[in-house]
């Protein structure tokens, strides 16, 4: 069995990567939003709005998961924002659109399992690994 110290450890790198991750990602969705507009379905209007709105939250709750009194809450919300954002994945990859983004063909399927790896990951680092007794 794997000690909680190691598990801690595991936890801890998963959350510095996804926040680096996310916060850069985010960040990218304010410096060149004209690639993330193109994969906003169609029936969304403002398509800049749902950009710079996405980009907010994986910046805040990228900082979020850092910040032990926020993280918890901050990963919840990743995991619904994984979430909500799956359909705009399906869209791109069933619509084949192309928008400039390193992950474009042939890795647009690849984005779908990945999503449900992160919701994963990030449910991973909501349970506490403290044993409880009593």
């Amino acid at each position: 069995m794997l000690s909680s110290k190691f598990i801690y450890g595991i936890k801890a790198n998963l959350r510095i990567m996804l926040s680096i991750g996310m916060i850069i990602i985010g960040v990218l969705h304010f410096i060149n939003p004209e690639p993330f507009t193109q994969i906003v379905p169609d029936g969304l209007s403002h398509p800049f709005a749902w950009v710079y709105g996405s980009g907010l939250v994986e910046i805040l709750a990228g900082a979020g998961i850092l910040y032990p009194p926020t993280s918890r809450v901050a990963a919840w919300v990743l995991i619904a924002f994984y979430g909500v954002v799956f359909p705009t994945s399906w869209y791109q990859a069933t619509h084949f659109v192309a928008s400039g983004l390193p992950h474009d063909p042939p890795l647009l399927w690849l984005r779908l399992p990945l999503q449900a790896i992160l919701i994963a990951c990030v449910a991973w680092l909501t349970h506490d690994e403290r044993i409880r007794v009593g």
